[in-house]
């Protein structure tokens, strides 16, 4: 346990989960699509305050077979320099080893100028030798 906060392997509540990605200027979903986001995670870590507010969380998606996808890697800006980022993802990365098989794909997305972050953890960026550059696609329906 860490003197400015506690680790909890959990998902975050959902106003809590919206509140801390429109803190740090994320796209805050839809109450009912983001429920179904939450439900269907595979593993949750959430950071603490001693207050209990909600500090820092990661959360780990995909089919828990062959593709494993670490979603939702936030720290409040406030508590932001305590090593918060680095213990949610370390406890990820726990579960990730101990479910995963080899050969399973685990990927991320890495916001802009974070990607160093991510390789001290054994990301690689892309493209590379081997693989090409990650995609996406959001569906914006107005």
């Amino acid at each position: 346990m860490n003197q400015h906060y506690t680790l909890k392997q959990e998902l975050p509540d959902l106003d809590e989960w919206l509140n801390l990605r429109r803190l740090v200027g994320w796209h805050v979903y839809e109450r009912t699509s983001a429920q179904a986001g939450l439900s269907h995670s595979l593993f949750g870590v959430c950071a603490y305050a001693k207050d209990g507010t909600l500090v820092g969380m990661a959360r780990v998606i995909g089919d828990g077979g062959t593709c494993y996808y670490i979603q939702d890697v936030i720290v409040h800006p406030d508590w932001q320099g305590l090593g918060i980022g680095k213990a949610v993802l370390g406890s990820v990365m726990e579960y990730i080893l101990s479910h995963a098989q080899k050969g399973s794909v685990v990927a991320l997305m890495s916001a802009i100028g974070r990607e160093s972050f991510y390789e001290k953890f054994g990301f690689h960026r892309r493209p590379n030798h081997k693989l090409g550059c990650g995609m996406s696609w959001i569906w914006e329906n107005e």
